[in-house]
C-alpha cells in the first residue's frame, strides 16, 4: 500500500498556485504598457528646448568649474612659492 505524504501534496498545491514566471513577465509587460498610455510624453519643441537648456547650463557649470579650478591651481602655486 503506497501513502502519499501531507508535505507532497503542499507542495503539489503551492506550485500548481504560484503563477509561473513567463506568467510573470506577460502581466508585468502589460502593466508596464497601461502605464505608458497614462504619461503626457512633451512636444518636439518641449524636448528641443529643454535639451538646449541643459546643454546650455552644462557648458555654463563647465565654464564655471574650469575658472574655480584655475584660480585655486594659481594661488596655490603662489602661495608654495613656485
Amino acid at each position: 500500500m503506497q501513502v502519499k505524504s501531507k508535505p507532497a501534496k503542499r507542495e503539489e498545491a503551492a506550485k500548481s498556485s504560484r503563477p509561473s514566471l513567463l506568467d510573470n513577465a506577460k502581466r508585468s509587460l502589460r502593466d508596464i504598457r497601461s502605464e505608458l498610455k497614462k504619461v503626457t510624453w512633451p512636444t518636439r519643441e518641449q524636448v528641443t528646448r529643454l535639451t538646449a537648456v541643459v546643454a546650455a547650463a552644462s557648458l555654463a557649470m563647465g565654464i564655471f568649474l574650469g575658472l574655480v579650478d584655475y584660480i585655486f591651481e594659481t594661488v596655490l602655486r603662489i602661495l608654495a612659492g613656485g
